[in-house]
């Protein structure tokens, strides 16, 4: 009986394990993506109309790529079950504002 219980707890340790290491994997792919994005631009004080608007047209490029890295990292990592059928979406749609 205690060598079940050993193997036992030594499976769900390993399990356990590989979690940590899958969750830390996709944060590392994320974060790959993000470094090969341009450069956030940063406010440096005054700017005049042409300057503002070169700052915005970059903020808008590094945004979408930001963007880009996370939604692909989120779509690789979708729940295989549909939405939980515990009653709580029933429960929001009934109590919503």
């Amino acid at each position: 009986m205690r060598a079940v219980l050993t193997t036992f707890v030594l499976f769900l340790i390993l399990g356990m394990a590989d979690a940590g290491f899958a969750a830390s994997a996709w944060k590392a792919k994320e974060q790959e993506c993000i470094a090969r994005c341009p450069q956030f631009p940063r406010f440096g004080g005054r700017e005049d109309q042409k300057a503002w608007t070169e700052r915005i047209r970059k903020q808008r490029e590094y945004d979408s790529c930001y963007i880009g890295c996370v939604k692909g990292q989120m779509s690789a990592w979708r729940r295989p079950l549909g939405p939980p059928r515990d009653g709580s979406q029933a429960y929001f749609k009934r109590n919503a504002f």
